[in-house]
């Protein structure tokens, strides 16, 4: 019988706890003036934060910005607002327009540039040479704010032992584009195989223990598309007319063996920090549980 990988005591007992080794934290800001923002920004918020971990950590920062690294341990989303008014290739936001970036942690080192910022960052800040003023900046367990921190063996611990008997469905939000790049091509498509691979790719670089191989295998063979209710948007990102899909995915095991779904759900969970699909630090990927 197969158990519980490393990560988790094979004794059955529960793991102390330690230091998160996930985070996920929201940066609210405020418009300082009347703006035009540019409806293609290359980057910009994904320049923000690794200029924070410049500031903060010269070390981190030269292992992030490698261009070697294929995979890198956070996510960022784009700037994100209510209301606008979209003109031409531009948006007009009106001074005292809200907006909020939403930055995540996958290892303990850029979890620990998150808590940092509480208190490094600056009154104000500068996004495609325009001003913003920081409102708030909230790292607590917030739902609605979709904020807070947790490590991979809690996400285990939760699914193996606080759940008695873990559902065949899960239910995903794609809440921003999301792609996935196979064979040399982008595919706008939830394959059940193709989100959970992402996922389980981004444990196996980022935790302090893998989650085994024929997890993928389980997942193409069984998991299947109970419901499904997305459409497809259009957007730039790298200088490239990408194509992704938003909405709601819910997801349906044929056949039931439990240890393959308590892990799928921890996968799950993973994504609320670690997104899904190709481009996830351009802003790509967004998920919450359904």
């Amino acid at each position: 019988k197969q158990t519980v990988f490393g990560i988790i005591n094979k004794t059955g007992e529960r793991m102390s706890e330690e230091a998160p080794d996930l985070a996920a934290t929201r940066l609210e800001l405020i418009c300082t003036d009347d703006i035009l923002l540019p409806v293609d920004m290359p980057r910009v918020t994904y320049n923000l934060f690794i200029n924070f971990v410049k500031e903060l950590d010269i070390n981190l920062y030269s292992d992030l910005v490698n261009p070697a690294i294929k995979m890198r341990p956070f996510t960022v989303s784009q700037l994100l607002f209510t209301g606008g008014e979209r003109r031409g290739n531009n948006f007009f936001l009106e001074a005292g327009t809200s907006c909020f970036i939403r930055f995540t942690g996958l290892n303990r080192s850029v979890v620990a540039i998150l808590r940092q910022l509480t208190e490094k960052l600056p009154p104000t800040i500068e996004i495609a040479d325009y001003p913003f003023t920081i409102k708030d900046y909230k790292v607590g367990d917030d739902l609605a704010a979709r904020t807070g921190f947790s490590s991979y063996k809690t996400l285990l611990e939760r699914n193996f032992y606080d759940v008695k008997r873990p559902s065949a469905g899960l239910s995903m939000w794609f809440l921003s584009p999301t792609l996935f790049k196979t064979d040399h091509q982008e595919l706008p498509l939830p394959v059940p195989d193709l989100v959970f691979s992402s996922l389980l790719q981004r444990w196996n670089a980022f935790s302090p223990g893998p989650l085994p191989e024929d997890i993928r295998m389980f997942a193409g063979e069984n998991l299947r598309l109970e419901r499904c209710r997305i459409e497809t948007r259009q957007l730039m990102v790298d200088a490239k007319n990408r194509v992704g899909f938003t909405g709601y995915v819910r997801f349906y095991a044929q056949k039931y063996e439990r240890f393959y779904l308590q892990t799928l759900h921890s996968l799950g969970e993973l994504s609320f920090f670690s997104g899904v699909g190709y481009k996830t630090t351009a802003g790509l990927g967004q998920v919450r549980l359904g």
